[in-house]
């Protein structure tokens, strides 16, 4: 896929295998640390959130958040409220774990989303997770809230 465009790895990303779709998403999101070439597709990103397969909206949510960097503050206020409800809807723990990975690099490249995405995760309920899950969610939490609260960002 290395070779592939862009366009064509945006599309594979809603293909029906998803093993497809998952090779597409590793590639963008190496390009995407690369570069701003796969930003230019933010709007057809922007509407797999909208999507009734949860691993659609991941792939969508996790490139938002890696090209956070290259977009405009308008289009950050548009996208935010999206990015950040997802956090609140997310069933799967493992997917919940991702988006937070991604905002936690997504405030470190643009520090002003930190206060939003702060309240957000102080209001996340995590007993919905479980008794397995849940502890390991409340920590991540709590590491993410120290550095983020005690230094804005990642290298804070």
């Amino acid at each position: 896929m290395k070779g592939e465009p862009t366009q064509v790895l945006v599309q594979r990303l809603c293909a029906g295998d998803e093993r497809e779709g998952y090779a597409a998403l590793k590639e963008l999101l190496a390009r995407s640390r690369a570069g701003r070439d796969v930003y230019s597709h933010w709007e057809e990103l922007a509407a797999l959130l909208t999507s009734p397969s949860s691993y659609r909206r991941t792939r969508g949510a996790l490139l938002l958040l890696q090209n956070a960097r290259w977009a405009a503050p308008e289009v950050l206020a548009r996208w935010t409220p999206q990015l950040l409800a997802l956090l609140q809807e997310e069933v799967r723990a493992t997917a919940l774990r991702q988006y937070l990975r991604a905002w936690e690099g997504a405030v470190g490249d643009v520090p002003a989303l930190a206060v939003p995405f702060c309240r957000a995760l102080e209001g996340l309920d995590l007993d919905r997770y479980g008794e397995s899950m849940a502890p390991l969610l409340r920590r991540d939490r709590a590491r993410l809230l120290r550095a983020l609260q005690g230094g804005g960002g990642r290298n804070g």
